[in-house]
């Protein structure tokens, strides 16, 4: 069939749309694999809260009647804040950088960097924090925990999150 015939040929469009038309780029994100790769970290750090926390109640705790306890837990808590903030200002940074490509793949590329990052991030506060649960008996680690835990949630990968961040609207994700 003659489509030319049908639309009216190339003299059925005005010629400044003519030369506007451009190839559009597909921008599409597989979600799998970060799903799979956030859940599997959620996995492990829910299982190393839980056994910190089912081992301490049950009155098994390395330094929880020792009284250097005090400051073991000021040093370890106040050097995960400072870890945390020093993070922080590492992910802005990160965050700043992907914002300044141009090509999407690249883009995609260095954000994958950023999530592998925030994972292992993640992974390490929650596991320290559960460890030191366990180490001092202390409530206080477990509340990191379960912060650590709720902000693991609130960032599982999603459609909106993703767009957020590669700042794309147009992006395809399935």
């Amino acid at each position: 069939m003659d489509y030319e015939f049908l639309c009216g040929g190339r003299d059925f469009y005005p010629a400044f749309l003519l030369s506007t038309f451009q190839p559009m780029e597909l921008k599409t994100v597989d979600l799998a694999p970060y799903k799979k790769a956030h859940a599997g970290v959620l996995v492990i750090c829910i299982l190393s809260v839980a056994f910190s926390f089912f081992i301490v109640r049950e009155g098994y705790a390395i330094l929880a009647n020792v009284p250097e306890t005090k400051i073991v837990k000021d040093v370890f808590m106040f050097g995960m804040i400072g870890l945390a903030f020093a993070f922080s200002f590492y992910q802005q940074k990160l965050k700043q950088k992907l914002l300044s490509f141009t090509d999407f793949d690249d883009k995609l590329t260095y954000h994958k960097k950023i999530f592998r990052s925030r994972l292992w991030w993640y992974a390490l506060s929650c596991s320290v924090s559960a460890f030191l649960l366990f180490l001092t008996a202390r409530r206080i680690f477990l509340y990191f925990c379960l912060f650590d835990l709720l902000f693991m949630l609130i960032t599982f990968p999603n459609k909106t999150l993703l767009k957020k961040e590669l700042n794309e609207e147009d992006l395809i994700v399935h």
